[in-house]
């Protein structure tokens, strides 16, 4: 599904005399459908540069991402347009961050049904499927019209894998999906990622919590 080779990427801080930081340096691996690497490694090591390079927000000054398109085809991140990795967004990588992107006055529903609209779903097929989503994740239904600025940390959190996991993605990124989640909630979160295995998808994430990386990846990064 994902082969990464060589890939390098270097921050230049122009303000501080043209330094170079290098983030990666020649990482290469592969993961197949249906399978969960997880990138382990101390602070500062690249795990979330690495996250966001597989994201299309980073490019690499060297190597390829190459990444399978729903329709066969190879795609190399590295060298793609932004128009193919706004397209790979939407069909192709989804992307659980930290932090939920929080917009006023846009509901909770409205945020984790975006994705579904977004691929022509219609609206009513949309809610009840993120109504499911957002009940399986015990977020109240007297919450669900609200905007989730007024939610809690963990609550934002669990809207944020609502809204990740709505729609069926052949490659999920996963950076500490559980980092502020109770014990429940994190086991509610462990099966929806061995349910997205189990149906052909394939995972990269960051698990600062063994119990979650031992009980989803199939193989481990580490990153130095």
């Amino acid at each position: 599904m994902l082969s990464v080779k060589n890939i390098t990427k270097c921050f230049t801080l122009h303000q501080q005399g043209g330094t170079q930081i290098k983030a990666l340096d020649a990482v290469s691996f592969r993961v197949k459908k249906g399978e969960c690497l997880a990138l382990q490694g101390p602070s500062g090591s690249g795990k979330s540069t690495l996250m966001r390079l597989l994201y299309g927000n980073y490019k690499a000054q060297t190597g390829t991402v190459a990444i399978v398109l729903p329709s066969g085809q190879l795609l190399n991140l590295v060298t793609a347009s932004p128009r193919q990795i706004i397209k790979v967004r939407q069909y192709t990588i989804g992307y659980v961050s930290q932090f939920l992107r929080l917009i006023p006055r846009v509901t909770c529903l409205s945020v984790v049904m975006e994705p579904l609209l977004q691929r022509g779903v219609s609206d009513e097929d949309a809610e009840g499927r993120a109504a499911a989503l957002l009940a399986r994740l015990n977020i109240p239904s007297n919450l669900w019209t609200l905007a989730p600025s007024t939610f809690s940390g963990g609550e934002q959190q669990r809207v944020n894998i609502a809204r990740g996991f709505i729609a069926s993605y052949p490659l999920l990124l996963l950076d500490e999906p559980t980092a502020s989640l109770d014990a429940e909630n994190r086991e509610v979160v462990i099966k929806l990622m061995l349910e997205a295995k189990t149906a052909g998808s394939s995972l990269v994430g960051i698990f600062h919590d063994p119990q979650v990386r031992d009980a989803v990846a199939d193989q481990v990064l580490t990153l130095s």
